[in-house]
């Protein structure tokens, strides 16, 4: 049974456990030609996203906050969301994407490198090279629209579980056989968690900059470098 604190996280990070709003997508259809295409075309209605590429970027950041409240589940609350990507919805509130998922999906974590890494499989790897493929887009760059709110969560976690999950996250180990090496770890550069997240700056840029009125961010590295 979910707890009122646990609904409250997960709706903190566009999560909605048994939510009834008819859904306008499931998450299988984003792996299908035909909702490739309707999620590209929600985005740029909803953003005024100039290509396919930038519509895939400003969607990958949703799914990445999306993807962060997943991890702060296991961290917080010890749950994992273990469900078929066909029980998983897409509605629209307040003009933004956000997910339902039935109260059933949650398990608690017995494994906590099994728990993290079905997050990486299951709502990471087949929607970043399905977008990346299809909007002939970088996979960097939308790993690294994920990474900006997975190390802003564990920034601000109060977890005794967050360092050791973190690590893992941060292990080559973890994301094989999908990619050799972990991309949140080149993402650091070098640097310590704390430190990054003290002082924020992406190495690739999201291409939010292309969307109408819109400046770089502050952390832009096209900014930083020019």
């Amino acid at each position: 049974m979910v707890t009122d604190e646990q609904r409250q996280d997960l709706e903190r990070f566009a999560l909605h456990v048994n939510n009834d709003t008819a859904p306008l997508l499931l998450l299988d259809d984003l792996l299908k030609e035909s909702g490739i295409d309707r999620i590209l075309e929600l985005t740029t209605e909803l953003s005024g996203a100039p290509t396919e590429a930038v519509a895939a970027s400003v969607y990958m950041r949703r799914h990445g906050f999306f993807m962060a409240g997943l991890f702060l589940s296991i961290s917080q609350h010890q749950i994992m969301w273990r469900r078929g990507i066909d029980e998983v919805g897409i509605f629209l509130k307040d003009g933004l994407i956000h997910y339902a998922i039935p109260e059933t999906a949650g398990h608690p974590v017995t494994k906590r490198e099994e728990a993290l890494r079905s997050v990486l499989d299951q709502w990471g790897h087949p929607f970043v090279e399905a977008l990346s493929k299809r909007a002939k887009i970088s996979k960097w760059i939308l790993w690294e629209n994920v990474w900006g709110y997975v190390i802003w969560m564990y920034a601000n976690l109060d977890s005794p579980y967050k360092d050791a999950d973190l690590n893992l996250l941060l292990q080559d180990d973890s994301w094989k056989p999908a990619m050799r090496r972990s991309p949140f770890q080149r993402y650091l550069q070098g640097e310590t968690v704390e430190e990054a997240s003290q002082y924020y700056k992406r190495t690739t840029c999201c291409l939010y900059k292309e969307l109408p009125d819109t400046d770089m961010c502050p952390y832009c590295p096209l900014r930083v470098n020019s």
